[in-house]
């Protein structure tokens, strides 16, 4: 044989090796399943504020552990209240 089909052998052949290593190692990077725990049991607050700066009963709100999940307004142009609504996770 000349040293081309040499050279080609022999890389057929580590190519075929390379590959029967793939195919036979076992993954150790694939996650794990996940089994769901128990789901979270929320308790809701609301807060109507109706004029000034909220910033203030927002952040105390904030601090005591209360997620603000939606804020909607209602009322018209002379009297408008703001409605934010809260949750967080019953101990």
């Amino acid at each position: 044989m000349r040293p081309i089909r040499w050279a080609s052998l022999a890389a057929v052949a580590g190519l075929a090796v390379g590959l029967l290593a793939l195919l036979n190692r076992q993954s150790t990077g694939q996650a794990q399943a996940i089994r769901p725990g128990p789901a979270a049991v929320w308790e809701y607050k609301t807060l109507d504020w109706g004029g000034g700066d909220p910033t203030d009963s927002l952040n105390d709100l904030g601090k005591q552990g209360w997620e603000l999940v939606t804020s909607r307004g209602y009322g018209n142009e002379i009297q408008s209240t703001t409605r934010y609504i809260f949750k967080k996770a019953k101990p």
